[in-house]
C-alpha cells in the first residue's frame, strides 16, 4: 500500500512545492494528508520534525526508514536529491513519481504472473499425483490377480484341463508376478515427494 501510495505523494509534494514557490517542507503543510493513504502516518511524522528544525537529511533518510520499502527509500533519494541539487521541483515531483508508478505497476503485473503459475501448477500437481497413485493401484491388484491365477493354475498340476492349461501363460505370469509392488510404491512416494518439493520450489521462485 506504501509503495502505491508513494508516486501520489511525491507528485503533490512537487507540484505544490512549484506552484507556490516554498520549501517542500511548507508544501507537505499544504497538502491534505487524508489523501495520502496509507503513507498518512509517516507523512505527518516527516513534517513534525521538519518544522522542528531537524536537518532535512536526517528527516527524508528516516521518513524512508520507517516505510520499510526499498522503493520508497529510492524515490525519497530521487526527489531529496533533484530538490537540494536545485532542480525544478514540479520536474522533480513527476519524475520520482512517474519512477514510483512504474516500479509499481512492474510488481503488481510480477504479482499477477506469478500467480497464475502458482494456480496452475495446483491443479496439475493434483492431477499427477492422482493419476500415478491410482495407476500404481490398479497395477498391484491387476499383478495379485495374476498371481492368484498363477497359482491356482500350478496347484491343479497334471490334473488341469489341457484345453484350459494352453490358455494360461504360465512363463508370462511368472515373470509379471515376480515384480516388487513394495518397490513400486516406495518409487512412487519418492516421486510424489520430489514433485512435491519441487513444485513448491519453483512457485515460489516464479
Amino acid at each position: 500500500g506504501r509503495d502505491r501510495d508513494s508516486a501520489p505523494f511525491f507528485r503533490a509534494l512537487g507540484g505544490v512545492t512549484a506552484a507556490i514557490g516554498t520549501t517542500p517542507t511548507e508544501a507537505i503543510g499544504r497538502i491534505d494528508l487524508r489523501s495520502m493513504g496509507t503513507l498518512q502516518p509517516d507523512v505527518k511524522r516527516l513534517h513534525q520534525r521538519l518544522k522542528g528544525g531537524i536537518s532535512s537529511d536526517a528527516c527524508w533518510s528516516r521518513f524512508a526508514a520507517e516505510t520499510g520499502s526499498e522503493l520508497i527509500r529510492r524515490t525519497t533519494s530521487i526527489f531529496w536529491d533533484g530538490i537540494r541539487a536545485g532542480g525544478d521541483a514540479g520536474r522533480v515531483g513527476f519524475l520520482s513519481s512517474r519512477y514510483a508508478m512504474h516500479l509499481h505497476l512492474l510488481r503488481a503485473k510480477r504479482a499477477l504472473v506469478a500467480g497464475t503459475f502458482g494456480w496452475l501448477m495446483m491443479p496439475m500437481h493434483l492431477v499427477l499425483v492422482t493419476l500415478l497413485s491410482f495407476i500404481t493401484e490398479i497395477f498391484g491388484l491387476f499383478s495379485g490377480e495374476i498371481i492368484k491365477a498363477q497359482s491356482t493354475a500350478l496347484a491343479q498340476g497334471p490334473g488341469v484341463d489341457a484345453s484350459t492349461a494352453s490358455q494360461i501363460p504360465t512363463n508370462n505370469l511368472i515373470g509379471f508376478g515376480a515384480l516388487d509392488m513394495s518397490f513400486v510404491r516406495t518409487l512412487i512416494l519418492l516421486v510424489v515427494v520430489t514433485l512435491t518439493l519441487v513444485n513448491g520450489f519453483v512457485t515460489n521462485a516464479a
